[in-house]
């Protein structure tokens, strides 16, 4: 009776510990500014535009391939040049990235 019910109780407990698995591989998160590539056996499926909590397929079927930012970068620097009549201009310039 004590043996059957600790291999209950190991059995319970592996099942719990597999369904736990199994929903962290089905719960993604897409943060501001970011862009989630999923892919279901090695091919794209899908881009995640929209920031939040998202759910896909468990983990063989599909997979986070790639984290892509989509924050803009400024650089601002000065650029000198000299005109045809021989007189150095100093120009700013912003650049996007």
């Amino acid at each position: 009776m004590i043996v059957e019910t600790i291999i209950i109780g190991g059995i319970i407990v592996a099942g719990a510990g597999a369904a736990i698995t199994a929903l962290s591989s089905m719960i993604y998160n897409v943060k501001e500014k970011q862009e989630v590539v999923l892919e279901s056996f090695g091919k794209y499926t899908k881009t995640e535009k929209n920031p939040g909590l998202r759910f896909k397929a468990p983990w063989p079927f599909a997979t986070v391939a790639k984290r892509v930012s989509t924050a803009l970068y400024e650089m601002q620097e000065n650029l000198q040049t000299k005109t045809k009549d021989d007189i150095f201009v100093t120009l700013p310039i912003k650049m996007h990235l």
